[in-house]
């Protein structure tokens, strides 16, 4: 942390006179110890989070408002994800035995190592997320066949949809 000039006593401040309680998924309760406000690396970019904090070893976790402000779109069955708001490339996020994902805090755009092994690689591009965060699809010249008056397009342009969702 020290070669990217990371300072724990600058970059994170707690406000200790914020208490929020916390119900767990064991339906134990807490009251949160304070507010901490921390400059994370995501994507490349330097960003302020929020988080509370909580006693126990409870994991940094990213609330839903910051996944919606980021603009993120998310394949939870393959880890992979983009968010928009930081960067229009796909990243691949960690998986723990419990089947959380994790991102690296430490993402800042000085630390290349973590930002290189981040991005997703072409051959593992996810087409649902490109498709749900409204990244352009892939120009494919249209031909028409002789013998129809079907539109050939895309595949994703058709492919067979069920209830609106579409079905590979």
């Amino acid at each position: 942390m020290e070669e990217m000039e990371f300072d724990p006593d600058h970059e994170i401040q707690v406000d200790r006179e914020v208490h929020k309680n916390f119900v767990f998924g064991n339906n134990e309760m807490s009251a949160g110890l304070g507010l901490s406000h921390v400059n994370a690396g995501i994507c490349g970019q330097q960003m302020p989070i929020q988080a509370h904090l909580v006693e126990g070893a409870t994991p940094f976790l990213l609330s839903s408002k910051f996944l919606y402000d980021v603009d993120a779109t998310i394949n939870f069955r393959r880890g992979i994800a983009v968010f928009r708001q930081l960067s229009e490339k796909q990243i691949k996020l960690e998986r723990t035995p419990n089947h959380h994902l994790l991102i690296p805090l430490m993402a800042f755009a000085g630390n290349t190592p973590v930002v290189e092994n981040l991005f997703v690689q072409k051959e593992e591009h996810d087409s649902m997320v490109a498709s749900l965060s409204g990244e352009p699809k892939p120009s494919v010249a249209f031909h028409p066949d002789e013998d129809s008056t079907e539109f050939q397009g895309t595949p994703d342009e058709s492919s067979e949809t069920q209830g609106g969702t579409q079905v590979e």
